[in-house]
């Protein structure tokens, strides 16, 4: 039997200032959601787990070019 491989989903959604890193409290730039469930993320920690969370299915948003220089 094969096994299709389903790439995670860019999810569609802004996050705002008020969103903040589940880690550290920073402004979170990338979401991480599987289900009803999500975890959000500064741009650190947001790419520090960012392979695991795809390996275990979670879609991600990343918005990281929205950083201020």
């Amino acid at each position: 039997m094969d096994t299709l491989e389903m790439e995670p989903q860019i999810v569609e959604r802004e996050l705002v200032a008020a969103d903040r890193c589940d880690r550290c409290g920073a402004q979170a730039f990338i979401a991480a959601s599987k289900g009803d469930y999500e975890l959000l993320f500064c741009n650190h920690h947001g790419n520090k787990h960012r392979e695991k969370l795809m390996s275990d299915g979670f879609d991600i948003l990343d918005q990281t070019e929205l950083i201020p220089a």
